[in-house]
């Protein structure tokens, strides 16, 4: 009998803690959709960015003040700057590309590839699919990957 009222006592506490789970997943969703909706507006805005930069500087280093100062001769980076940043600083430009750093942006890459005195060192990579590179593979290796 003491155990049919432990078993009681364990199968009340299981109903009650099954009761409860749908307004906790419902909270961990809401708290999820608000980080993702944060991260989401910066990505928008390096997605319009790292292309532009890309057609810039190409594959060149460069730190955020060094591609500031290039807005000036070439406009189409200049309006994608201001479109991302609002009005460009050094700083909001470095914080979007450390944001960036690491992922993959279309078919960019952002890397931090080192510091100067000046600040970060950035460079965009052009990032290859597996099918692209399959040409320049030999056929053997090629056809692992199929």
């Amino acid at each position: 009998m003491a155990d049919d009222l432990r078993t009681d006592e364990l199968l009340i506490a299981i109903l009650g803690a099954l009761e409860a789970l749908p307004a906790r997943i419902a909270d961990a969703i809401a708290a999820r959709s608000a980080r993702a909706s944060k991260v989401g507006a910066a990505d928008r805005r390096a997605m319009e960015l790292v292309p532009a930069i890309a057609e810039a500087v190409g594959s060149l280093r460069f730190t955020a003040a060094a591609l500031l100062a290039q807005r000036s001769a070439d406009p189409d980076l200049a309006g994608a700057l201001e479109r991302a940043l609002g009005p460009p600083n050094a700083r909001k430009l470095g914080r979007l590309l450390a944001r960036a750093g690491g992922t993959l942006i279309g078919e960019f890459a952002v890397e931090r590839v080192g510091a100067s005195r000046d600040g970060a060192l950035w460079r965009i990579v052009r990032v290859s699919k597996l099918a692209d590179s399959r040409e320049r593979l030999p056929a053997a290796v090629a056809s692992v990957h199929d």
